[in-house]
């Protein structure tokens, strides 16, 4: 993402087990903040899966 410009704040950037349920755990600390970012971007469908799951039980509004 870097070569396109886009920065990533360090804040954002975790990493998880490959797990879903872990994911579903480390996730939320992105969304509570108040400058929640507008995409996930993540390495695996399992932890894709997990970091749905995150948002939709953080009910992260606009």
């Amino acid at each position: 993402m870097s070569a396109t410009g886009i920065v990533t704040p360090p804040g954002w950037i975790i990493q998880s087990e490959y797990d879903i349920g872990k994911a579903k755990q480390t996730v939320p600390r992105l969304l509570s903040g108040v400058n929640r970012p507008t995409a996930i971007d993540a390495g695996s469908d399992i932890i894709a899966q997990g970091a749905m799951f995150a948002a939709y039980s953080c009910e992260a509004g606009p």
